[in-house]
């Protein structure tokens, strides 16, 4: 089975949480052993019956990811480059610098499956295998243990880069190694203007039980510019076409 980009992109990244569990009081160690939890980047609308998921090149979306569990915050933009006989071109870039290309299926059959993968080089674009792209969400993302079930679920109003966006807020009573924490994510219900929402879950956030943030994902931009559909003319300015968002 491809992976989805969740995600993220992995969605990223491929969802911020797997099925709810029983509740914890009516399991054995044993079978909750058997609910690990992923918190990894925002999906991709898998759950959209429409013949696309809206995206064009040019758009994106940037995810900051911080906590405990890393020396300092990292920046991961999404941003479509070309769209295509039921395909999507995405490129990942951490901190300003395009990392991966992605080829992604947007038939609503398999929305969201990772197609293929090449690197970014001083030469060009590299093929690769998938553990490339693996390997790339493994640095961003922190796994819990143990997921104990659903604490609590609301709705709330989330900030997304410069917008707001309606949104489900479900925290989970998970466990990573002896620690015991609390995962929080959030799946947009309503944007602003109603306008479409394709990137999945919006970020998430494990706390433990003295407050600490060991892990944090949210949106800190999103948008469209021009760039997408340039860099799907010209793939050979793949390193120097994408400087110009550090500045």
């Amino acid at each position: 089975m491809r992976p989805t980009i969740a995600a993220l992109f992995i969605a990223l990244l491929a969802a911020c949480h797997g099925p709810v569990p029983q509740s914890a009081a009516h399991r054995s160690a044993d079978e909750a052993k058997a609910d690990p939890v992923e918190v990894v980047l925002p999906k991709d609308g898998g759950a959209m019956a429409d013949d696309s998921d809206g995206r064009r090149p040019g758009d994106y979306c940037t995810l900051r990811f911080s906590g405990a569990y890393r020396d300092a915050p990292i920046e991961l933009t999404q941003r479509v480059v070309e769209r295509e006989d039921g395909r999507l071109l995405v490129d990942l870039e951490m901190d300003g610098a395009p990392r991966l290309r992605l080829e992604i299926d947007d038939r609503p059959e398999h929305r969201g499956e990772v197609l293929s993968v090449q690197r970014h080089a001083d030469e060009g674009l590299v093929d690769e295998d998938l553990t490339a792209y693996e390997s790339l969400m493994a640095k961003l993302v922190l796994t819990a243990d143990f997921n104990e079930g659903l604490l609590d679920e609301e709705q709330i109003e989330l900030t997304l880069g410069d917008e707001t966006a309606e949104a489900t807020k479900s925290t989970f009573h998970v466990r990573i190694g002896d620690q015991l924490a609390t995962m929080s994510t959030y799946a947009i219900r309503r944007r602003e203007g109603g306008r479409t929402w394709a990137w999945g879950d919006a970020g998430g956030e494990i706390t433990t039980a003295s407050g600490e943030v060991l892990f944090r994902a949210e949106v800190i931009a999103l948008g469209r510019d021009g760039h997408g559909a340039m860099a799907a003319q010209d793939e050979s300015d793949g390193i120097e076409g994408l400087d110009a968002f550090d500045e």
